[in-house]
């Protein structure tokens, strides 16, 4: 029998893919609740009194006159150089992926390998996005290359 000959009852197709739906939300939120986080200062992501100013930015507003600001970002990436962390990253993962490229005879672990290796890298050198705000301090700038 062929796969399309085989089909699943529409109930458990349902329970499957919804079932993939609620687990990818619950992996995603993780991530997204720090992305937005950054666009906030400090006393409204991490308010132990009302965990809804993260929603609001009350105290974002009164220091910036607007709900979302990039400060965070202008900190890390041009006043404490994370870009030049971020460079140097690139670099050696350009490098280590050019020689995993040419030291492998399958394409397919090859590939595996390269993507696998440049994922470790980035989650090693990056710091997470709640850690670019303002005026918060535990930048890793790495500077081996440059």
């Amino acid at each position: 029998m062929t796969s399309n000959q085989i089909k699943r009852p529409l109930a458990l197709q349902i329970l499957i893919y919804g079932f993939v739906l609620f687990w990818f939300i619950l992996a995603a939120f993780p991530f997204m609740w720090t992305m937005w986080g950054s666009f906030k200062v400090e006393l409204d992501f991490f308010s132990k009194l009302d965990w809804t100013n993260v929603f609001s930015g009350v105290r974002t507003q009164v220091v910036y006159g607007k709900s979302f600001t990039g400060a965070g970002y202008d900190g890390a990436w041009i006043q404490e150089e994370f870009w030049r962390a971020f460079l140097n990253t690139a670099i050696v993962c350009f490098l280590y992926g050019t020689h995993i490229i040419n030291s492998c005879n399958f394409r397919w672990l090859c590939t595996f390998k390269v993507w696998f290796s440049l994922f470790i890298l980035a989650i090693n050198n990056c710091t997470c996005f709640s850690c670019i705000a303002p005026n918060h301090t535990c930048f890793r700038v790495s500077t081996t290359l440059l």
